[in-house]
């Protein structure tokens, strides 16, 4: 060999054949941080809905006791009167008191910004106070107009 008349085979460094764990075992903490981390099992508070499936000529109203809408700058108006949030269940109370039907169904109508937690206030201090039902109003989505050709030889 030609390390051996100068006897250089002295001065290398034997390999290590054994296996390091260290980096397999970083590269598994790494993997089980992107796992934690990355996933999303994450329970989120909030309320079940199911949502049914009805066809926009299908849609119906059911007959509806009394109404309250929610202004855009978050104004109560119920029974003539202006309530906040806090003032609700004392308006609703009066309500119930001059009422004489055995289900009671309450109307709700609000713009499209009023957020959810308003909503679900409402409902609770309506259910609270004896309502049967809520119904939320909604208009039924307008579609496009569709014109008539107006080209030359175009139209009917």
């Amino acid at each position: 060999m030609i390390t051996g008349p100068l006897e250089l085979h002295r001065q290398l460094d034997v390999p290590d054949r054994r296996f390091d764990p260290v980096p397999f075992l970083d590269l598994c903490i790494i993997g089980l941080f992107m796992t934690i981390f990355g996933s999303r099992f994450i329970f989120a508070p909030g309320v079940p809905i199911d949502l049914p499936v009805v066809a926009a000529e299908g849609r119906e109203g059911i007959p509806t006791t009394t109404v309250l809408t929610v202004r855009r700058d978050g104004l109560i108006l119920f029974e003539g009167g202006d309530f906040r949030l806090d003032t609700l269940p004392a308006g609703f109370g009066n309500f119930m008191k001059g009422n004489r039907d055995a289900s009671p169904v309450l109307l709700v109508k609000a713009p499209q910004n009023v957020e959810v937690q308003v909503l679900m206030e409402i409902f609770d201090r309506a259910r609270t106070a004896g309502f049967v039902k809520v119904q939320l109003a909604a208009e039924e989505k307008k579609r496009p107009v569709e014109f008539l050709s107006t080209k030359p030889g175009g139209g009917t």
